[in-house]
């Protein structure tokens, strides 16, 4: 099927990255496992000083995805035979 993934997208913090539009933003595939994903999320962000007024909405943002490619399942009636 198809792949599912979450991507961060920042600016790049290079000023000669900047000056070109091409390669100004970096994009950066996060982990889909719930703990792993909010300490790479952590890890950018904060420790990064990457906008740390974000963190709260990137966290909300990041269960919103990941609840998302959630499936719902399919219940199946048992069949009954006509006599």
């Amino acid at each position: 099927g198809k792949k599912e993934t979450i991507i961060l997208t920042t600016r790049s913090s290079q000023l000669s990255r900047a000056r070109r539009p091409g390669n100004m933003m970096v994009k950066l595939g996060i982990k889909k496992n719930a703990k792993k994903g909010l300490a790479q999320l952590t890890k950018v962000m904060d420790a990064g000083f990457y906008r740390r007024d974000l963190i709260d909405e990137v966290t909300k943002k990041y269960q919103k995805i990941r609840t998302s490619f959630k499936q719902k399942k399919i219940i199946r009636k048992p069949r009954t035979h006509r006599k």
